[in-house]
């Protein structure tokens, strides 16, 4: 029998989980969600436009700082693991195409229940992924 927990690097570090479960699978289907700010759309066009754009690039900029931050806490993580002797593997390409085909569709409900104007969110993260090279293994965004 296997048995497997998905958890941050960062996470797995201080808790010592790899002391017990000496093997690491990265499995690569997808980013984690790992902070945002957000505020009602009502109260965010009732602010000045000048407060609208400095919360705009304060959001961009904290953005990548706070991503670039959590990818050195995993990288050092990742080190200090390693150094103890965990060990690494990667999700084999069709084991990571069987798994996210398996999840289930949860675009169309979100959207059912946020209405039409709610295609403009995943059909801009599509695009800004398929911009930066990353070809998804599921095309959520088809049909949008």
């Amino acid at each position: 029998m296997s048995v497997g927990a998905l958890s941050f690097a960062s996470s797995i570090l201080p808790t010592r989980v790899y002391e017990v479960a000496p093997h690491l699978t990265r499995v690569g289907i997808g980013a984690m969600y790992f902070g945002g700010i957000a505020a009602n759309k009502d109260f965010f066009d009732g602010l000045p436009e000048e407060v609208q754009t400095a919360v705009l690039a304060a959001g961009k900029s904290t953005s990548l700082a706070h991503g670039a931050y959590v990818t050195e806490q995993a990288n050092t993580a990742i080190g200090k693991m390693v150094a103890e002797r965990l060990e690494i593997s990667e999700l084999p390409e069709d084991g990571k195409k069987k798994w996210v085909e398996s999840l289930p569709n949860i675009v169309g409900p979100w959207l059912a229940s946020n209405g039409e104007g709610a295609t403009t969110l995943p059909k801009a993260y599509f695009a800004e992924l398929r911009a930066r090279g990353v070809t998804p293994l599921r095309d959520r965004d088809t049909g949008l």
